[in-house]
């Protein structure tokens, strides 16, 4: 606790005076302030003050343009709801003066450096990330992040225990100097020694999976697009022997129109060393729209489990990266068995109270 600190002049001895507290407004009677209240409150106004305003931009005018609803017999109005239409030229105008106002007002502040040169050194001082391990073949991979970096790496660990032993598969960093390549999710081979990575630019999630060899870091010919999206998420999992994997797949093309375009995913099979246009069927084209399908291969690498969730609901996590279904919990869901790719057993379950 903050206090005021007096020296008696007789025995010289410091004397801790409790400080005043700040107490709320009583109606006829003024407020009293703090001695660090008034301290913090000049700070506020000469760091404004030493901010030259001469040259920055007036606001752009905002219009009102009242637009109401009615909720359960309540009507609510909205001023400004007209701003929330990004395509609309007016609104990009419009958010360009806002933008060039703040950063003219910012860029003009005395301690802006300063305060930008701390953060960062405080940024890089932090120690390094792990998460996302996964263990196949003898290999242990993880994603690690490393301030002041702006995306993750994935990596191999020699063990938990020894971060030493780090090896970058992939750097999204060094792929783009703005940090604009993400690795939305990976999935190793059984033997470890490949991994496939779904990359996506600009934030968009719609990764396309890249195939990497663990041993030298190298990237194969193979890309095969439309592997995940924000709708729906995406998954793939590897066949027993190496030789290609399974993986979820979005409409490409002209296949459905622009609006179903990020839904309906299949489960399709990639075979490495050849184009993602031969890619093969499997399952999927009666699916729902929504279908957020999940692969796992069996530990033993004979079997794939699709999972499809039909409906939303909690599921539990199990395994690597499969989602499971809580058998306590009530849902809709289908599990999906395949063997060398071909359907061998179907199991479909649906609780009465589930919405159909």
């Amino acid at each position: 606790m903050l206090a005021l600190l007096a020296t008696d002049r007789t025995s010289r001895s410091t004397i801790r005076k409790p400080q005043p507290q700040l107490r709320a407004p009583v109606k006829g009677v003024p407020m009293r302030i703090t001695l660090p209240a008034r301290v913090l409150i000049a700070c506020l106004l000469i760091l404004v003050a030493l901010a030259p305003g001469q040259s920055i931009p007036t606001p752009p005018e905002t219009p009102r343009r009242p637009v109401t609803d009615e909720y359960q017999g309540v009507k609510v109005t909205d001023d400004y709801r007209w701003l929330e239409n990004w395509d609309d030229p007016e609104v990009k105008q419009w958010t360009a003066a806002q933008n060039t106002r703040t950063r003219a007002y910012l860029d003009r502040l005395p301690a802006r450096a300063a305060i930008k040169d701390r953060l960062k050194q405080l940024i890089s001082a932090s120690s390094a990330g792990y998460y996302d391990l996964q263990f196949r073949g003898g290999v242990l991979f993880a994603m690690k992040y490393q301030p002041p970096q702006q995306q993750p790496m994935l990596i191999v660990l020699r063990s938990a225990d020894d971060p030493a032993s780090a090896k970058v598969i992939f750097d999204p960093n060094a792929a783009s100097s703005k940090g604009a390549v993400a690795v939305d999710f990976y999935v190793p081979s059984l033997d470890g020694k490949f991994v496939a990575a779904a990359l996506s630019e600009n934030g968009s999630e719609d990764s396309a999976a890249h195939v990497f060899e663990v041993a030298t870091g190298k990237e194969l010919p193979d890309v095969v697009p439309r592997v995940n999206f924000a709708t729906a998420g995406g998954s793939l999992d590897w066949k027993v022997d190496g030789s290609g994997f399974y993986y979820t797949r979005y409409p490409q093309g002209s296949e459905r129109p622009p609006e179903d375009a990020n839904f309906y995913q299949q489960v399709y099979f990639h075979k490495l060393g050849t184009d993602s246009h031969q890619d093969t069927y499997v399952i999927g084209k009666d699916f729902p729209r929504i279908a957020e399908i999940q692969l796992h291969t069996t530990d033993d690498g004979q079997r794939l489990l699709a999972f499809n969730d039909l409906f939303y609901f909690p599921k539990l996590r199990v395994g690597f990266g499969a989602d499971f279904p809580n058998p306590i919990l009530k849902g809709r869901f289908q599990f999906l068995i395949f063997q060398a790719g071909q359907v061998n057993s179907y199991v479909q379950r649906r609780s009465s109270n589930t919405r159909t």
